[in-house]
C-alpha cells in the first residue's frame, strides 16, 4: 500500500485524543478506516479502535466508479460530525 501509512497510523494511535475526525480523498473509493493498535503493542485498550477515517468518493469516474460526493454537517463547538448526506450517480443506470 502506501509507505507512509504505518507511521501515520502509529501517530494516530499514539495521539488518538487529539484527532476528532479525519477526512481523506483521492483514493477514488468510498471507504472508511478504523486504526487499531497491532497485537504486539502495549497500547492501552489494545484491540479497540483509536481513530476513524472517512475517505471521500471521487466526483470523476476515472476508475469506473460512480461519481459521488458528501455534504457534511459539523458541530463546530463540540468538534463533532453531526450527519452527512451522500449523493452519487449510477452510471450504468444513467447510460443504459
Amino acid at each position: 500500500m502506501y509507505l507512509f501509512l504505518p507511521n501515520l497510523t502509529q501517530i494516530q494511535i499514539s495521539f488518538f485524543f487529539l484527532f476528532f475526525f479525519q477526512f481523506f480523498a483521492h483514493t477514488h473509493k468510498d471507504d472508511f478506516c478504523l486504526h487499531i493498535p497491532a497485537a504486539d503493542t502495549s497500547a492501552p485498550q489494545q484491540g479497540s479502535a483509536k481513530s476513524f477515517a472517512l475517505l471521500a468518493p471521487a466526483i470523476s469516474p476515472v476508475y469506473q466508479n460512480n461519481p459521488a460526493f458528501r455534504v457534511m454537517s459539523l458541530d463546530t463547538e463540540q468538534l463533532s460530525l453531526l450527519d452527512y448526506s451522500q449523493y452519487y450517480m449510477d452510471l450504468v443506470m444513467a447510460t443504459g
